[in-house]
């Protein structure tokens, strides 16, 4: 089957530190409960305009825009809105001048009263809901650190979503749980806009992931116990599974680093660089995904 998979990879450091790369401000992290799906859209929206976004709309209903930089995959367009009904607000991608607007499979986020967590700086934005394995209990979007040289790339932009719909109990794959992704998903490359809802975990268009190989659960680290830091660069292509085409590098995450096979539990802390890090990824003995924090 032809697939198209959006793939999160890593590369390895060859000297010390890594290459980081940093969005030129601490990011912004916010906890609230949100007990109503407006609640929650408005949470997101100012804790985006704390980091650097721009929004435009209204209470319930606003479409956040990141920051320019001659350095990122363009910008983009993240829609957050309240649809009147049901227990989820909704998220969907668009670029800039919303001629390109992926209202359909749009991503599903719970309002329960459960503690929220947002992490972003001014390209991107991590949600979850601290303590629950639902599948509508996160979300990631944003766009990418791109090299100078990358100018076959003008957009890149990602939405990736834990649920489907406003029910959704089974749980998709997302950086929360492995070192890949396997969940409702939004990307636009350039001029093309690309939606997937998996019927299955097996089964999807689009993708991330995250260079795999296990150790166990006690992971591989340096002569020294220093972790294994690598970069978290991201790669599209069509077929990829079946090896027809190489997989083309897009760009990488900002304020991100991986600890390649070691396990964490999401929420720990590690120090590198002199800034604190911490896990976005629970329980994977492939490894784990750090996003940079402010320092308690």
């Amino acid at each position: 089957m032809i697939r198209r998979i959006f793939c999160l990879f890593a590369l390895t450091a060859l000297i010390s530190p890594a290459a980081i790369q940093y969005s030129g401000a601490v990011p912004t992290v916010a906890t609230d409960t949100p007990a109503t799906r407006t609640a929650l859209v408005d949470f997101i929206k100012t804790t985006l305009t704390t980091a650097g976004w721009s929004c435009a709309g209204s209470t319930g209903d606003w479409k956040c825009t990141t920051a320019s930089n001659a350095n990122a995959t363009g910008q983009i367009k993240v829609r957050i809105w309240d649809p009147a009904s049901g227990v989820c607000a909704k998220l969907s991608l668009l670029n800039v001048s919303e001629s390109i607007d992926l209202t359909t499979n749009v991503g599903f986020i719970l309002a329960d009263g459960s503690v929220w967590t947002v992490i972003a700086n001014k390209y991107h934005v991590y949600g979850y809901s601290a303590g629950s394995i639902n599948a509508r209990h996160s979300f990631h979007a944003g766009t990418l650190y791109k090299p100078d040289f990358l100018t076959a790339v003008s957009t890149f932009g990602y939405l990736v979503m834990g649920g489907d719909n406003d029910t959704r109990a089974t749980l998709r794959v997302t950086f929360r749980h492995e070192l890949y992704n396997q969940a409702t998903q939004q990307h636009i490359l350039n001029s093309t806009g690309l939606t997937d809802s998996p019927t299955a975990d097996e089964s999807h268009v689009v993708g991330m992931g995250l260079l795999k190989g296990s150790f166990g659960t006690q992971g591989r680290q340096w002569f020294d116990d220093s972790y294994m830091i690598m970069d978290p660069l991201i790669y599209s292509d069509d077929a990829i599974d079946a090896g027809t085409t190489a997989g083309k590098w897009v760009g990488q995450l900002w304020d991100c680093l991986l600890v390649q096979w070691k396990q964490f539990t999401e929420g720990d802390t590690i120090t590198y660089d002199s800034k604190t890090w911490r896990a976005i990824t629970n329980g994977s003995a492939d490894g784990t995904l750090f996003h940079y924090v402010p320092t308690p």
